[in-house]
């Protein structure tokens, strides 16, 4: 886990990058910004304003329930053809310890920014947010 604020992509194979940081609110802004440079790059067509507002949701609530004191937050970006997935991990609490159990407003906005998004449950907790892709020129069209 990287100490401090900044957060560093690196490149796990030709489709998927991944960072990981201590989960601080200091944190969030970097690692929104090095999640976006790393779509803007390596996935034209995502859009960007809603990728930066679910990272930043999401990245918040580990930050805010997932850890008593503090933990590690993993950010991993898969670019495929058609649309972009977002998989933010933690090894916190999980879901259900709180009224809404887990499902509150962090999670409605990237619910309503993504063309789908999954939660897994166990340990750790892991939400896959799917980003369609836009067209755009000299990317390659699916008939």
């Amino acid at each position: 886990m990287r100490a401090g604020n900044h957060a560093s992509v690196e490149a796990v194979d030709e489709q998927r990058w991944q960072t990981q940081i201590e989960a601080r609110p200091a944190a969030v802004p970097h690692l929104r910004r090095e999640v976006l440079d790393t779509l803007s790059r390596e996935c034209p067509g995502v859009d960007l304003a809603a990728a930066g507002l679910i990272v930043t949701e999401l990245a918040a609530n580990v930050v805010n329930h997932a850890y008593t004191e503090t933990g590690p937050v993993e950010v991993e970006v898969l670019c495929e053809p058609d649309a972009a997935t977002l998989t933010v991990r933690d090894w916190g609490h999980g879901f259900g310890k709180s009224p809404n159990h887990g499902l509150g407003i962090g999670l409605q906005i990237a619910t309503a920014l993504a063309s789908q998004l999954h939660v897994r449950r166990s340990r750790p907790t892991e939400i896959h947010v799917r980003l369609v892709r836009a067209p755009y020129p000299g990317r390659p069209t699916h008939a």
